[in-house]
């Protein structure tokens, strides 16, 4: 089995995640560029080097919570069922004159499924930043189409307190990620780490340098 690490954890190639957050304050305005972000929030994974006769066995999505909160709850990560492009969404639009069924991508069964794919639950906590992460078969099964070759329309992310970091954030390992385990077609494969969009095989990225 091969286990890929999709995101952006080391150095700043963000070619692996896209991700915006869409807030009814600023509805015609694309908040691509926040590092701190709050529900809802739209993340997608370039799942795309693992596109083909794979069959994925485990798919876990993390993400690091932001600061600033002291209560606990859930977040919910929901298919979304129609395109949208990353530097063009907002509270209003999907795509730059094309809007949501309902703004916000608020629609069940339009816009996004009605059940979520994953549920990550974080602690509570004044000031206290966390990577939370969740498994389930209903993010499996997403990850599972868009490698049998579907579309790949991410999720649509909800919660209350506290926000998320997006790809933007800074620091290294605190970027959003998902982690694909899988078999390829004809029985095993090497294990590999995909780091920004590239698939990197018998070692791991450091600095922009393979190690191992």
């Amino acid at each position: 089995m091969t286990v890929v690490v999709i995101g952006d954890d080391t150095g700043r190639d963000f070619a692996g995640t896209e991700d915006t957050e869409l807030l009814s304050a600023f509805p015609t305005t694309n908040l691509q560029s926040e590092a701190a972000v709050q529900s809802p929030f739209l993340l997608r994974f370039d799942l795309s080097p693992i596109v083909g006769a794979n069959t994925v066995s485990d798919s876990k999505l993390s993400l690091k919570t932001s600061s600033g909160s002291g209560g606990s709850g859930t977040i919910t990560a929901k298919n979304v069922l129609v395109t949208w492009v990353v530097s063009q969404a907002t509270w209003n639009d999907r795509i730059t004159s094309t809007g949501w069924t309902t703004a916000g991508c608020q629609s069940d069964g339009n816009d996004r499924t009605a059940a979520a794919s994953a549920s990550l639950s974080y602690p509570g906590g004044f000031n206290t930043d966390r990577m939370v992460s969740a498994s389930n078969s209903g993010l499996i099964t997403n990850v599972q189409g868009v490698v049998d070759g579907g579309a790949n329309n991410g999720h649509l992310l909800e919660f209350s307190v506290p926000g998320s970091l997006s790809s933007e954030q800074g620091s290294d390992g605190d970027r959003p990620y998902i982690e694909v385990t899988y078999t390829a077609s004809g029985g095993g494969d090497p294990e590999g780490r995909l780091v920004g969009g590239k698939l990197m095989r018998g070692g791991f990225l450091t600095g922009g340098v393979l190690v191992g």
